[in-house]
């Protein structure tokens, strides 16, 4: 009798990590690339909803988009899987983003990603660069045409 008891406790242990890993294995999984991404770049956010989804929507507000964007189905990979391509606005501020995505199977997700700051060479000029004197040649030497006397 104990060992059947004993046996029974442990196929109920058993079904409650198989239910576990089964909710696990149904949420979506997403990727964000490039990561991290900068102000003004194009941006791609995939995610696998699971079979049984027909469409997925981006909530774009977090990031200075529209509230909802329609995703497309992936081709040529796994059934459920959806992406779409966004390009981030260049007032966008550095810092980590955290986007959501509904699935039309009521699964949802969060992608969460980086931005990073345009490089200080990227950013442009805010004051005119004053062109260079112009030159005159006398033989191997040149020289400022301001400094020569007509």
């Amino acid at each position: 009798m104990r060992t059947l008891r004993s046996a029974s406790a442990a196929l109920g242990i058993n079904a409650a990590l198989l239910a576990g890993y089964l909710a696990l294995a149904s949420a979506p999984s997403n990727s964000v690339t490039p990561d991290p991404s900068v102000p003004g770049a194009a941006t791609t956010i995939d995610v696998l909803c699971g079979s049984s989804a027909t469409s997925a929507m981006l909530s774009g507000t977090t990031m200075g988009l529209s509230s909802w964007i329609p995703m497309h189905r992936a081709v040529g990979t796994r059934t459920g899987e959806f992406i779409v391509r966004v390009r981030l606005p260049t007032t966008i501020r550095p810092g980590t983003y955290r986007p959501t995505i509904e699935c039309s199977n009521g699964n949802s997700a969060t992608v969460t990603f980086r931005v990073n700051p345009l490089p200080t060479h990227a950013h442009p000029r805010t004051t005119a660069a004053r062109p260079p004197a112009p030159t005159h040649r006398l033989g191997p030497l040149e020289f400022p045409r301001w400094i020569l006397v007509h």
